[in-house]
């Protein structure tokens, strides 16, 4: 039975340092959860209710139930029918859209970052540890001379790989992480582009028609 306390002595600073970057691991992941489940990402069911709105020539009823979103979209569809509104010109609208879009990603990708840093950093902060830990063997190694003990020299080299291991206990989960929000991300942008298609399309129809 491995003995944690000791396997954490053992790990010196380096087992600090780690031990704080998989804490903030954690803690990015719960707040990214919390934030994205806050953000109704999941929830695309408004936007009929805003399409059957624009259909029927009820801009400020579809703008109300925007309104009522904390979803990226629907901050990006208030352009879109505000600017349909007002008439405003094709390239005064699409600096606003690129506005919105643009402060919608910085919310959404906010902290993201922070778990690829820690996926790349945490195998190479356990790399350090087990490097300072082999040089403290063969140094331990090479004073015992004649004298020196396999069994010591092989404990030094198990101690040294904990690092290494620890580094990468951390850095796989933030990678894993990392990828599947990077991965929502991406999806959510994708279909709001396709919405925003669609709608703008709606509008035009609309003004075509009367």
């Amino acid at each position: 039975m491995v003995d944690m306390v000791d396997v954490w002595q053992r790990g010196g600073v380096i087992m600090y340092i780690l031990f704080f970057l998989s804490v903030l691991s954690v803690s990015v992941v719960l707040f990214k959860a919390v934030h994205f489940y806050g953000m109704g990402l999941r929830d695309w069911r408004f936007v009929e209710d805003v399409k059957t709105s624009l259909a029927a020539g009820k801009n400020e009823q579809a703008l109300r139930a925007l309104a009522g979103h904390r979803h990226p979209l629907a901050r990006v569809l208030e352009v879109v029918v505000r600017a349909h509104m007002h008439r405003l010109d094709e390239d005064s609208v699409e600096s606003a859209l690129q506005r919105v879009a643009y402060g919608q990603v910085h919310r959404l990708r906010s902290y993201v970052s922070v778990l690829e840093l820690i996926a790349q950093a945490a195998p190479l902060i356990g790399l350090l540890g087990t490097v300072i830990g082999m040089i403290e063997a063969f140094s331990a190694l090479e004073q015992a001379g004649a004298r020196a003990d396999p069994s010591v020299f092989a404990g030094g080299i198990w101690t040294a790989l904990l690092t290494t291991a620890a580094g990468l206990i951390v850095a796989i989960p933030s990678l894993f992480f990392f990828h599947t929000f990077v991965g929502m991300i991406e999806r959510t942008m994708s279909r709001i582009g396709n919405v925003v298609a669609d709608i703008k399309w709606l509008l035009s129809e609309r003004e075509g028609a009367s």
